[in-house]
C-alpha cells in the first residue's frame, strides 16, 4: 500500500514562560498512515497524541511550541520545509481536521451556509451558486435533514450531533486525503456516537479518505481502526493491527489500557487504576532475532523493534 503521510522521529517541544524549562510533548515519535486506512492513537491525556496530528496540520503555536528534530512528509513533500503559502492551501483540502467539540469549530455568529462556502470559495474558486449547490449536496451526505434549512440556520439552532455532521461535512468539502478527527465523538452521547462512527465508516469507503482517528477509549477504536498507535508521555509505546493489539497486546501499558475498560461481565466492585510507573518489555536480540521476555525494565534505555506482526518500544540486550 502507498504511504499518504510519514512521520519520522518528530520531536515537538514545548518551553515553559514561567521558569523557561523544556516540556518534551512528542518525543521521537515514528509512525506511516497508508492511503485508504484508519489508523486509530489511543493514549490517555497528555500523551502526545493531538499535538502530534496538529504537528501534521501546522496549527500548533509556535512560540511556545517548537520543532526539536525529525520530519512529516505528506505524499513524499517534507511539511516542514514547505513554503508557507503551499502549506496553508493544503490545510483544508488535502489534509482536514475535525476537533473534539463541534461549537469551538463553528462561527456563532455566522450561518452555517456562510461557513462552509468560505471553505469552497478559498480552495476551489467557485462562484456562489456552485458553493451553495455543493455545500447542500455534502450536507445531505452526512445524513443532515432539511440541509437547505440547515445550510441557512445558525450553530445555535442545531443540536450537538447536527453541529458534528456540520464540522463533518465543512471537513469533506474538498475531498480530503488525510481526515484527522480529534475525538470526534467524546462530546457526544453514546446513541449520536454510534451514528457518528458509522459515518465516519461510510465516509471511508466512499471516499477512500486515509483517517487518523484519536481517542482514548479503546472501544471506539475498535470500532472504526484498521491499525492502532499506542502513545504514553510523548512516545509510541507499541503498534499494530487492532486484532492484533486486542487479541495479544505485549507492551505493560497497552495491556493497562485494556485492563481499565470496564466489563459487563465483571463482578469487581474496583476498577483497575494504572501503576504510577511504567516499564518496558526486555529484548534479547539473538542470531539476527529479537525473543521479548516477561522481564520489565523501568529505566529510559529503550528504543522500538519491529516484530512479526507489530512494533514495540523495549529495552534490547544483545546476545551472540
Amino acid at each position: 500500500m502507498k504511504k499518504i503521510l510519514e512521520i519520522d522521529n518528530l520531536k515537538f517541544y514545548f518551553r515553559l514562560e514561567e521558569d523557561k524549562s523544556i516540556v518534551k510533548a512528542v518525543d521521537g515519535v515514528s509512525f506511516d498512515v497508508y492511503e485508504g486506512e484508519t489508523l486509530g492513537i489511543v493514549g490517555e491525556s497528555g500523551s502526545g497524541k493531538s499535538v502530534t496530528t496538529m504537528a501534521v496540520m501546522g496549527i500548533v503555536p509556535m512560540p511556545p511550541g517548537f520543532i526539536e528534530g525529525g520530519e512529516i512528509r505528506f505524499q513524499g513533500e517534507n511539511l516542514f520545509s514547505m513554503d508557507p503559502e503551499k502549506l496553508r492551501s493544503m490545510r483544508g483540502s488535502d489534509m482536514s481536521v475535525i476537533f473534539q467539540e463541534p461549537m469551538t469549530s463553528l462561527n456563532p455568529v455566522l450561518t452555517i451556509g456562510d461557513q462552509l462556502t468560505e471553505v469552497l470559495f478559498y480552495h476551489q474558486k467557485l462562484s456562489k451558486k456552485d458553493a451553495k449547490a455543493k455545500a447542500i449536496e455534502m450536507l445531505e451526505k452526512v445524513g443532515i435533514s432539511g440541509a437547505e434549512r440547515v445550510y441557512n440556520g445558525y450553530p445555535h439552532n442545531l443540536s450537538g450531533g447536527q453541529r458534528q455532521r456540520v464540522v463533518i461535512a465543512m471537513a469533506l468539502l474538498c475531498e480530503p486525503k488525510l481526515l484527522i478527527a480529534d475525538e470526534p465523538t467524546t462530546a457526544l452521547d453514546v446513541t449520536i456516537q454510534a451514528e457518528i462512527l458509522k459515518l465516519l465508516k461510510d465516509i471511508k469507503e466512499e471516499f477512500n479518505t486515509s483517517t487518523i482517528f484519536i481517542t482514548h477509549d479503546l472501544g471506539v477504536i475498535a470500532e472504526v481502526a484498521d491499525r492502532v498507535v499506542v502513545m504514553y508521555r510523548g512516545q509510541v509505546m507499541e503498534v499494530a493491527t487492532i486484532d492484533d493489539l486486542f487479541d495479544n497486546p505485549i507492551h505493560p501499558y497497552t495491556i493497562g489500557l485494556m485492563n481499565s475498560m470496564p466489563h459487563i461481565d465483571s463482578d469487581t466492585d474496583v476498577l483497575y487504576s494504572m501503576p504510577e510507573k511504567i516499564g518496558h518489555p526486555i529484548a534479547i536480540y539473538k542470531d539476527g532475532k529479537y525473543n521479548v521476555t516477561e522481564e520489565i525494565y523501568h529505566g529510559n534505555d529503550t528504543q522500538m523493534i519491529t516484530l512479526k506482526n507489530r512494533e514495540l518500544r523495549v529495552h534490547l540486550k544483545k546476545e551472540g
